[in-house]
């Protein structure tokens, strides 16, 4: 399974906040790669991994 994923938010010192993200699934694990953007700049990068270790 794969998403796409967008969020912004307004905030005094932030205008506005954004970021823009996609990921996959499977079973056994999760990816997920972000970028965002502040006052209309690039931000920063992140990712993000989970396994699933355990099977209910």
């Amino acid at each position: 399974m794969s998403v796409y994923m967008f969020s912004a938010a307004c905030m005094p010192h932030l205008q506005p906040y954004m970021e823009v993200g996609y990921g996959i699934g499977t079973h056994v694990f999760d990816v997920g790669v972000f970028v965002s953007s502040e006052n209309w700049r690039f931000g920063k990068i992140g990712c993000k991994f989970t396994f699933e270790l355990f099977n209910r």
